[in-house]
């Protein structure tokens, strides 16, 4: 569900356009979660922005999941990385210790 359905790889080419994080693309099909997480861990361990990225891109989408099956709501793709976006820049602040 968070790299093989139409929806979630909308919002992953949505969210590496919008990072500038092409690495975080889904073009291919995966057989399992772990798969997928091979194709993309080793350029998201490596860079500490992609990985929030990547987790906040996943935890949002299982939210969306969520939100469309028990509550009848859904969010746009559009307003997905909008909050994608926004989880991340809190999650940077929070760490800011300046």
């Amino acid at each position: 569900m968070v790299a093989n359905c139409t929806f979630a790889k909308d919002i992953w080419q949505r969210i590496s356009i919008a990072t500038a994080t092409p690495q975080l693309q889904q073009t291919a099909t995966f057989r399992s979660i772990n798969a997928w997480w091979r194709s993309i861990a080793p350029f998201a361990l490596a860079n500490a922005d992609a990985l929030q990225t990547a987790i906040y891109t996943i935890w949002n989408i299982w939210k969306e999941r969520c939100r469309r099956v028990f509550e009848n709501k859904s969010l746009t793709s559009t307003q997905l990385v909008d909050i994608i976006q926004q989880d991340v820049a809190a999650y940077k602040m929070a760490l800011n210790t300046d």
